[in-house]
């Protein structure tokens, strides 16, 4: 899955994607313009924000953090 497949499965935007990441927006830009590759610890991260919002606890950790 791709940074924008995943961002898009979420519903996120870019700016909610990169706060939920704990980056700043221009990166996770360039991850989804393919001008940089996320770490192994952001792809693990994207795949942990998929799980949470099928558990349906996303939306309720995004407003905490």
């Amino acid at each position: 899955m791709t940074p924008a497949e995943a961002r898009q499965a979420l519903g996120l935007s870019r700016e909610e994607m990169a706060r939920a990441m704990g980056v700043h927006r221009e990166t996770w830009a360039k991850w989804e313009r393919g001008e940089r590759k996320p770490d192994n610890a952001a792809l693990q991260l994207m795949r942990l924000l998929y799980w949470l919002h099928e558990k349906r606890g996303l939306a309720q950790w995004l407003r905490e953090i």
